[in-house]
This record gives structure tokens, C-alpha cells and sequence, in this order.
């Protein structure tokens, strides 16, 4: 059965649902009828239904040390504690990477940990860790760099040639390939060798995991007791956790439903001043919910890196001074404007090349004028308008850097060998087929 002239002119088809389930649900846990059948079309087990409904945190937060690679890791970060030695933090420009960099970023100041973070430059060096980031860290004497949400598949950067005497450990959730970087250590969920259930987490998901490890690893040792100091609350940080989960797009199922459950309850509370200043000038008067993650702070954040400076996110989400939170804020909320302005421009530009190509089955749309910054946006809306995999380039002299999105039937071997056809090589890759384009002209 489908429903027609729907909001967005779609049909929408009715999901099918065992009735007799739905039934049992209302009946075992006295839920209104359509709520019932909502749990029955998404196949929740019976026996999981309440911590759906209401996820604890406490409740269905796994022991850490499932994951590989975890308990040597937290014990080479706590030796570079506890000696004092510098550490560098590398992350992804987007919003699960810059929360993951606030999570350490606050979990360092507080213990007056020295460190030194590098983010790439989306336009200029693209994704990962680079070796503008990797010197910077020689020169300041880093010892040990944890990369985040970056760096499963960074075999360029992250070997002994390239990283000398540093050790690295890498905290990701993006799948790789069956081999693996040379490096201390992978946190990954999804690393081929893993065996869990925590394959749908951001990374800043698998980062809150490893601050619950590290700060076990700190308490078994006596750091904060030797050093009078106050033992970290984790449970503070979840508002990040819940930001970068809700932005990542993952399932919000278990873990992710629990975390973004208690992140917004702890967002409610006002405690981290920058997410509370990007709240504000947002206009947000109510409690915060997903789709204020998502479509609304989300956003402004990402801004930053698509036509601004990628460190600001990172910065303003682990500051506590205000004042530099007020201009950051301030300089957050004009680079939305600006990339709303720049995405509508070439969205209409890119629309009326489409039409032009309605008997092709990938489109492919151009041109030297579209900033690089917000390609990935505008192949992400004309996928949606067209339901077409597409590939958004932007072009100069020498060659186009784009981004390519495609239909969940589609898989990214098929896309590559359909713009190939088309007299387009495709590199990169990573979720959501966001892929590095060169052409030539």
C-alpha cells in the first residue's frame, strides 16, 4: 500500500509488521497501539524493548577492553603521562572528528597534560594525517600521536619511514583493508580481525571507550591520588559523544542510542559552555534533540573546514574561555551563512546540468567556478532530487577534485567503473562514498 503526494511529492510505502508481535509488545509493556506497531516494524527483540525505549548508559556500556589492541594502549598513553612526555593529536576536519579531539582535549587539560593537535586542511591537503602534521609534531619533540576518526588505511603517512622513533595509535571506526598500518596501535571496531558488536560506532564513540579504559589505567595506578587530583567525570562528556554520533549519521541503535540519549540530557544541562554558545546562537529555545545535531549544529561546524579553518570546531568545543568562545561562535555562525550562499548558487547550477542528463544512469556534473568545500553537500542533495548516483567536480587548470554519492543497492566498485566510462578516474573512498575525484581536463 502506498501513500501518495506526500510533503516531498514521494510515495511512501506502509512497512509490513507481525501484528501478533505488535500486539504483545502493547499488551507486555502497556504501549499505545501505534507505538507498538513503530517497535514491531523495526524488529526489536521482545526481551530488548526496554532499553530501547530507555537506554542506560551504565547499563550498556561494554567493558572496553573487548576491543583490540585497547589495554596496550591505554598503557602506552598512561607511561606518557605519568613521564610527562609530549603527545600529538591528529583528527578528521568533520564534526565525529572534531569531538573526538575535544573528548582528549578535555581530558588532558584537566590533568595538565601537554599536547599538540593538528587537523588537516580540507581544501589544501584533503583527509587524513599528512606530513605537514607529522614534522610539526617532530619539531615540538612528540613522542606518541593519536589519530582519531582518521588513519586505518593511512599506509603513507603512518609507517616507521614517516614516523621515526613517534609511536601512534590510531582510533577510528572506518573499515579497512586486510592489512594494516605500521603502528603501535588500531582501535577499531571494525578492523578485519575484530569480533564485537560495537561495529556502528562514530569514532568519537570508540574514543569515550578509551577514556574509560585509560582513566582504569590511571586509577589502578594511582595517578590521580599521587598527583591530588580529581578523578576525570566521563559521564560530563557525553554531550560530544551524542554530537559527533547524531552528525556521523551511524545507526542509534544500543550503544549510539544510549549515548545519544544521556549526551542530551547532559547537553540540557548547559555544563559545556561552547556547545552551550553554539545552542544560543542558533536560536535553539528548546531542549536540544537530534535534529538539532544534525541540521542545525552539525552544520555551523562543519562550515569551519568547508571554507574556513578546520581547527576552530575542535577548539571551541574543548574551550572554557569565554570570550574565545564568543568569537568563535561568532565566526561559526557567518561561515554558515556564507556556505549556505555559495551551496544554493552551485546546487542550481548542478540541478539544471542533471536534467540535461536524464537518460544516464550515474550523473556527472562540473565546472571551475563551484567551491571544492561544499561539493560533497550539493552530490548528497542531487542524489536525493535524482536518486541517480552522482559525482559533483569541481574544477581548475590541471585537474577536478569532487566528492561521489550513491543509491544503498549500489556499491562504490560499481560506481568507480561507471565514471570510468565516462572518461573519469575515481580515487579515495571512506563511508557514504565521499571519494577524491582527478580528471583531465
Amino acid at each position: 500500500m502506498y501513500i501518495k503526494n506526500s510533503f516531498s511529492g514521494k510515495n511512501w510505502k506502509l512497512a509490513e509488521f507481525d501484528k501478533r508481535k505488535s500486539l504483545l509488545i502493547s499488551q507486555r509493556y502497556e504501549l499505545s497501539e501505534i507505538t507498538s506497531q513503530l517497535i514491531a516494524i523495526r524488529d526489536i527483540n521482545i526481551e530488548d524493548i526496554p532499553s530501547f525505549l530507555d537506554p542506560k548508559i551504565n547499563k550498556i556500556l561494554p567493558d572496553p577492553f573487548i576491543l583490540k589492541d585497547m589495554k596496550k594502549s591505554v598503557i602506552r598513553l598512561s607511561n606518557s603521562i605519568i613521564n610527562k612526555e609530549k603527545i600529538g593529536i591528529i583528527s578528521d576536519y568533520d564534526v565525529d572528528g572534531s569531538t573526538s579531539a575535544a573528548l582528549l582535549i578535555k581530558f588532558f587539560k584537566f590533568i595538565n597534560v601537554e599536547f599538540f593537535i593538528g587537523i588537516p586542511d580540507r581544501l589544501n591537503e584533503g583527509y587524513g594525517p599528512n606530513i605537514r602534521i607529522i614534522d610539526y609534531f617532530k619539531k615540538n619533540n612528540v613522542k606518541l600521536i593519536l589519530s582519531l576518526d582518521c588513519g586505518t588505511s593511512s599506509f603513507e603517512i603512518y609507517n616507521k619511514d614517516i614516523l621515526g622513533e613517534i609511536d601512534a595509535i590510531i582510533i577510528d571506526h572506518h573499515i579497512g583493508e586486510n592489512k594494516m598500518p605500521d603502528v603501535f596501535a588500531i582501535i577499531n571496531p571494525n578492523r578485519r580481525d575484530e569480533d564485537n558488536n560495537l561495529s556502528d560506532l562514530a569514532a568519537v564513540g570508540v574514543t569515550f571507550l578509551f577514556l574509560v579504559a585509560l582513566r582504569r589505567e590511571l586509577r589502578s595506578r594511582k595517578f590521580y591520588y599521587l598527583n591530588n587530583l580529581n578523578e576525570h567525570n566521563l559521564t560530563s562528556y557525553l554531550d560530544l559523544v551524542a554530537l559527533g554520533t547524531a552528525c556521523d549519521v551511524v545507526a542509534l541503535t544500543n550503544l549510539n542510542r544510549a549515548y545519544v540519549s544521556k549526551g542530551l540530557e547532559i547537553m540540557y544541562k548547559r555544563e559545556n559552555k561552547g556547545l552551550s554558545s553554539l545552542v544560543d546562537i542558533a536560536n535553539i529555545k528548546h531542549s536540544p534533540n537530534v535534529y538539532d545535531l544534525s541540521f542545525i549544529l552539525g552544520p555551523r561546524l562543519n562550515a569551519a573546514s568547508r571554507i574556513g579553518n578546520s581547527m576552530l570546531p575542535s577548539k571551541i568545543l574543548s574551550s572554557s574561555d569565554l570570550i574565545e568562545i564568543e568569537s568563535i561562535s561568532r565566526k561559526l555562525q557567518l561561515l554558515n551563512e556564507k556556505r549556505k550562499l555559495i551551496e544554493n548558487k552551485i546546487l542550481i547550477d548542478a540541478i539544471d546540468q542533471a536534467y540535461k542528463q536524464s537518460d544516464k544512469k550515474i550523473l556527472i556534473v562540473h565546472s571551475f567556478d563551484w567551491h571544492p568545500g561544499v561539493i560533497g553537500i550539493v552530490a548528497s542533495r542531487i542524489l536525493e532530487k535524482f536518486q541517480k548516483p552522482t559525482i559533483v567536480i569541481s574544477k581548475n587548470i590541471k585537474e577536478g577534485v569532487g566528492s561521489a554519492r550513491s543509491l544503498p543497492n549500489i556499491d562504490l566498485g560499481s560506481l568507480i567503473i561507471a565514471a570510468k566510462d565516462e572518461g573519469i578516474i575515481l580515487k579515495g573512498g571512506g563511508h557514504r562514498f565521499a571519494a577524491g575525484l582527478k580528471i583531465n581536463n
